[in-house]
């Protein structure tokens, strides 16, 4: 572990819009605890760093046993974010990655005013979410089906959580690693939609509204100067032309996809092409492919670099260049990663992306040893035509759509027990007490204490204790005096005067 991560031991609290927020570095937080809020803990590295952040032995808890005073119309106490429907989740990844392990979840069933799930994403923002969010070693003290809890969850019935016009609603996914019996599967978990659930084995979750699949996945964006001119993105999945996502990318974003070189994603450009274009796949490893294509503006000039994996592409003139996308998927250790097919007819130019390396086990970067494969893209000359080749890519195919995904509705059975195990959370977890708001109250008095003085004039004391009982939950402190005097020693101490606060004893003259 880097010996620059900030470690926090932190309690969180009930009823927050956000009782978490961790954000700014590569931080390491353990030890966390928090329930009945609007978003448990959220956390982002806001990718300053190109590195995760850990979140681990924690305690998150959606609807608890502390009921507290019920808001209207509810039989429990709420977020004061003025918007009770709104979804709670515990987890609320928000760009990422982070890696997530050894936490307890519990209290996470939807009800007919509001949807609760374990983890979820942050809602209505424009930055992409990364896959290479992870969660290992995670207990469960309830079951997930339809009815009875969720593990996740993506927006609400009614609305799923896809804004078109906000980037982050179009991307939404992390890396589960499902403890069974058995085994340790491992399921990347993304949008149902037909260009991201592309996977051979994606199964749609209902109550998640998401999809579940064993096929690798990883994230494949886009930056470039779109947004000034407004310009958009939009992807496409080639076997079925119809399914499609369209990109605002005021940042850079893109979709999850799988990595697995089993589909070819192409990219259009609606509005005025961008001078210049950088495309990543994230989350890649070795043995992973990904094949696009980019539709370049007729009468376009363009030029190729690659800062990784291969130094030498760092040079237009090292690319090779092919004849055909047969010959492009043609395996060739000596040319793989560095071929190209530009077919003169679309417009299209394709590239394939190989994985060369491993993210470890304890990865704290979006690929091995945080080093992603790049194609960048320079456009000059005449770039007012078209860069969108859609039509003339895929013509009457354009609707085409994948068959509905299967369903997955097997039940997920609890794993971790009614209660978190010792050394998770704050402090002491169950069972809970109701949040009834208690006023405190005085104990006895204490003894008068002994004078201030053996003679003369003196005061003696006693006092007592707010703690029969102590004021909980907002209660009232107790009223009135916790401490009172007496006067004492009201006797003379001999021949005493007193000369300017001076205080002299005369002596006797014998």
């Amino acid at each position: 572990m880097n010996t620059s991560n900030i470690v926090i031991c932190s309690l969180g609290y009930k009823n927050s819009k956000f009782n978490i927020w961790l954000e700014g570095a590569l931080l390491n937080c353990t030890k966390l605890s928090m329930s009945d809020s609007l978003n448990g803990v959220i956390n982002s590295n806001e990718r300053l760093l190109r590195l995760a952040g850990w979140v681990s032995h924690s305690v998150v808890i959606g609807d608890s046993e502390n009921v507290g005073l019920p808001a209207e119309g509810f039989d429990r106490s709420l977020p004061k974010i003025g918007i009770k429907e709104s979804p709670h989740s515990g987890i609320t990844m928000w760009r990422g990655p982070v890696q997530y392990s050894d936490i307890w979840f519990d209290g996470f069933k939807s009800n007919h005013k509001y949807d609760m799930g374990a983890i979820a994403k942050k809602r209505g923002d424009r930055y992409y979410f990364s896959i290479t969010n992870s969660y290992r070693d995670i207990l469960f003290g309830f079951d997930d089906a339809e009815g009875e809890g969720n593990y996740a969850i993506s927006g609400t019935p009614s609305d799923p959580g896809w804004k078109n016009s906000v980037d982050g609603e179009q991307v939404a996914g992390f890396t589960w690693y499902r403890d069974t019996p058995t085994e340790k599967e491992k399921w990347y978990v993304v949008k149902p939609d037909p260009l991201s659930s592309a996977g051979a084995d994606c199964r749609l979750r209902p109550h998640w509204r998401l999809a579940l699949c064993k096929t690798k996945y990883g994230n494949f964006r886009v930056n470039g100067n779109f947004f000034p001119t407004g310009a958009r993105g939009v992807y496409v999945r080639d076997a079925y032309p119809g399914a499609q996502l369209e990109f605002v990318l005021e940042k850079s974003g893109g979709p999850q996809v799988p990595m697995d070189g089993s589909q070819t994603y192409t990219f259009h450009t609606v509005g005025l092409v961008p001078k210049w274009m950088d495309f990543v796949a994230e989350g890649i490893e070795v043995g992973d492919l990904l094949r696009f294509g980019v539709c370049i503006p007729p009468g376009a000039k363009w030029e190729l670099k690659s800062p990784f994996p291969f130094k030498e592409l760092k040079k237009p003139e090292n690319f090779i260049q092919v004849d055909s996308l047969d010959e492009l998927d043609r395996k060739d250790p000596e040319k793989d990663g560095k071929k190209f097919f530009f077919d003169n007819s679309t417009g299209m130019l394709y590239f394939k992306f190989i994985g060369n390396t491993t993210r470890a086990t304890d990865e704290n970067k979006i690929c091995g040893g945080g080093k992603c494969p790049h194609l960048e893209i320079s456009l000059s000359g005449n770039l007012n035509g078209t860069g969108d080749c859609r039509k003339k890519l895929y013509g009457s195919r354009l609707t085409d759509l994948p068959p509905a995904l299967p369903l997955f509705t097997e039940t997920f059975k609890a794993n971790g027990g009614s209660s978190p195990p010792e050394g998770f959370g704050a402090g002491a977890q169950r069972p809970f007490k109701s949040r009834t708001p208690v006023n405190g109250k005085y104990g006895p008095w204490t003894e008068w204490s002994e004078c201030s003085t053996t003679c003369g004039k003196g005061v003696q004391y006693r006092t007592r204790e707010c703690n029969n009982p102590l004021p909980q939950h907002g209660g009232k402190p107790c009223r009135y005096a916790r401490i009172r005097s007496n006067k004492c020693n009201l006797g003379s101490c001999g021949n005493v005067f007193y000369i300017s606060k001076i205080f002299v004893k005369v002596l006797d003259p014998k």
